[in-house]
């Protein structure tokens, strides 16, 4: 049987539901297997596990190869994305964030099965937009956050980048 896989050729082709789910399998126990292998690609190239079972060894080593290279690079920050439409900011004022926002973003940035609920705090949907700047909707808490599922992983990487470094200047100071 031939099938055609699409094959991911950058971290903004994924999302974090993708994601989320490959965390689950990704242990220390699991990697370097064939299991590993097999649900990395069936997770990132949105396929059936049986179809994935049908791929020749060549290309499945090949594709699964290509996929767990694009973790191997930098990630940068993006301060702005748009999904399904809509045109997304990150938070332009984090020091000036409330409690809820607070509480919400701290119960949640560390669980990778929660991070979707947390990115619904740090990144609303753009208001107002001008040169370089922009506002974006004031918070309702993190009722609709599934939506940022959807949310492309080289986004979702590149913030935890921003709290890697303002966690070092922070030390630093």
């Amino acid at each position: 049987m031939k099938a055609n896989i699409i094959v991911p050729t950058s971290l903004n082709e994924l999302t974090l539901e993708q994601y989320q789910k490959f965390i689950k399998i990704d242990t220390e126990e699991n990697r370097g297997t064939t299991f590993h292998m097999q649900k990395l690609v069936e997770i990132f190239c949105n396929l059936d596990l049986k179809n994935v079972a049908s791929i020749k060894l060549k290309s499945m080593i090949e594709v699964a190869n290509s996929i767990a290279g694009l973790f191997d690079k930098d990630h940068e920050f993006i301060d702005r994305f748009e999904m399904d439409n809509v045109k997304y900011g990150f938070i332009p004022l984090l020091d000036e964030i409330s409690f809820g926002e607070y509480v919400d973003l701290d119960h949640n940035l560390t669980d990778w099965n929660n991070v979707h609920k947390a990115m619904a705090v740090l990144y609303r949907p753009i208001t107002e937009e001008k040169n370089n700047r922009y506002e974006i909707e004031e918070y309702q808490g993190i009722k609709d956050a599934n939506r940022f599922l959807k949310m492309p992983l080289d986004v979702v990487l590149g913030s935890f980048v921003f709290f890697y470094h303002l966690g070092n200047e922070l030390l630093i100071n």
